[in-house]
């Protein structure tokens, strides 16, 4: 509970305080001393949370069907379906419509 709190705060700070996240001149410190250029650690944060989203993309079905498969919390049973070619695609869908809601938030926000 205190880790997704921590989340929320940050998640509200970097939303609504216009300098929360930015540096000196509005360029990234480690950016500046970066070497060959600047561009090596920006293409990189951004390739590092592609991949990071795509992770999640990947194991948030299969948990959410683990929990529901197993009983841990009895109003997830209806994710607890495998389709025909063994992919838990009711709880894919239920992460997908989350990640999508969560994705128009933060851009309405900002």
């Amino acid at each position: 509970m205190f880790v997704s709190k921590h989340y929320f705060i940050c998640l509200l700070l970097f939303c609504f305080c216009p300098r929360f996240g930015q540096s000196i001149g509005g360029k990234l410190v480690v950016a500046n001393i970066a070497w060959p250029n600047e561009w090596a650690i920006l293409i990189g944060s951004f390739m590092a949370t592609c991949g990071a989203g795509l992770q999640s993309l990947i194991s948030a079905p299969r948990l959410l069907y683990a929990i529901s498969k197993d009983n841990l919390v009895p109003m997830l049973n209806p994710f607890a379906v495998l389709s025909p070619n063994g992919e838990p695609t009711r709880a894919l869908m239920l992460t997908l419509g989350k990640l999508d809601s969560l994705q128009l938030s933060c851009y309405t926000v900002a």
